[in-house]
């Protein structure tokens, strides 16, 4: 299982460290009135560079000449707030915890 998250703050500062993220944006199909929660991805590939996107879809972007609207960090949560976007928050587990590939019963 996993846990969603709509901390974009923190979905940011996991941007800034390079990792890529697994998120969900809400989404209407053929014009019904039935809200269905897309998957999608979110990348960092610079400054002023995001891309929220799926399978050909971009769901939301930032851009180089947009920093003239505002810093980062503030342009990316509005625009995760307006997509209502949940990431999925990854568990952390150090090594030590890990199951041993070697052994059947964990």
């Amino acid at each position: 299982m996993y846990d969603l998250s709509q901390d974009y703050a923190e979905l940011h500062q996991m941007l800034l460290a390079g990792h890529k993220p697994v998120a969900f944006v809400d989404k209407k199909w053929d014009n019904s009135e039935v809200v269905h929660a897309d998957v999608c991805q979110v990348i960092r590939e610079g400054e002023y560079r995001i891309h929220i996107f799926a399978r050909g879809t971009q769901y939301g972007a930032i851009y180089p000449f947009d920093e003239k609207h505002g810093q980062e960090i503030d342009l990316f949560v509005k625009t995760c707030e307006v997509l209502n976007l949940r990431w999925i928050k990854p568990y952390l587990v150090e090594a030590s915890e890990k199951p041993c590939e070697n052994n059947p019963t964990s």
